[in-house]
């Protein structure tokens, strides 16, 4: 199978011109719900461009279409209508292991509740995020060098004394470092990062989104959900969801002085 026809599989049908720009697009994007015989519509006709090397904030209360959205932009859900563009390219028609592999090497998830798996240490909950992209062949020829890398991002997320704890044996923040350090270990193109913070106290919320800081000052492409407009300030763009619907959009650049 050529180079071509492997980036075709793993990032879909090219967009039509003028479909898209950037690094990730959602356009026109509806989500509709079936519960209990009636329908209900959670994204609204969402238009969202997010840039190469871009933070992005989606801000809104709980119900608003955050996490869904945010869900359609990982590939972790499909949209009722509309179309999410990844690189000019559209991510709808994309499955099994191509849609496997998008999740894998195109963007990385972090989740306000980390979903570490309990009995791994934090070397091998990272590990796990090389183990899925490369699958039960490849993995034996890749595992020194994710190793290596694993080891580099616990350390550059400041857990070098704390690689083999399991997650019972951290704190809610750690568990919080544990899990980014497993969304960057493939070098994704952008982090989608839910509530990173919303289950950590204000300290430690602080020294996770300094560290969101430091990830984008290098140049990762970020979309975070909050519920926190001083949150939703950090980025280099705003928008606001309410009922599934863009009511405004605005500059981040707030920075913690």
């Amino acid at each position: 199978m050529s180079e071509v026809t492997v980036q075709s599989e793993i990032l879909g049908t090219p967009s039509a011109p003028g479909q898209s720009s950037g690094l990730m697009q959602a356009r026109g994007v509806e989500r509709v719900f079936e519960e209990g015989g009636r329908s209900l519509r959670v994204l609204q006709g969402v238009d969202l461009p997010v840039g190469e090397g871009q933070w992005v904030t989606i801000l809104g209360r709980s119900g608003s279409g955050k996490s869904t959205l945010l869900h359609l932009l990982g590939g972790l859900d499909k949209p009722t209508s509309g179309e999410v563009f990844f690189r000019e390219r559209s991510i709808a028609s994309l499955r099994g292991n191509a849609l496997n592999r998008y999740r894998a090497e195109s963007v990385g998830l972090v989740f306000q509740f980390y979903h570490l798996l309990p009995e791994l240490s934090a070397v091998e909950n990272v590990l796990i995020g090389g183990m899925l992209r490369h699958g039960v062949f490849q993995w034996p020829g890749q595992k020194k060098a994710y190793r290596q890398r694993t080891e580099a991002l616990l350390e550059r997320v400041g857990l070098k004394d704390r690689m083999r704890h399991r997650p019972s044996q951290l704190s809610g923040g750690e568990r919080q470092r544990v899990a980014i350090a497993r969304a960057l270990v493939n070098e994704p193109a952008v982090l989608l990062a839910d509530e990173p913070t919303g289950n950590l106290d204000v300290d430690t919320s602080g020294s996770i989104l300094e560290l969101f800081q430091q990830l984008h000052g290098e140049g990762q492409a970020i979309v975070m959900v909050t519920h926190d407009p001083a949150v939703a300030e950090l980025g280099d763009a705003a928008v606001t969801l309410v009922r599934g619907k863009i009511v405004a959009e605005g500059t981040g650049r707030k920075r913690p002085g």
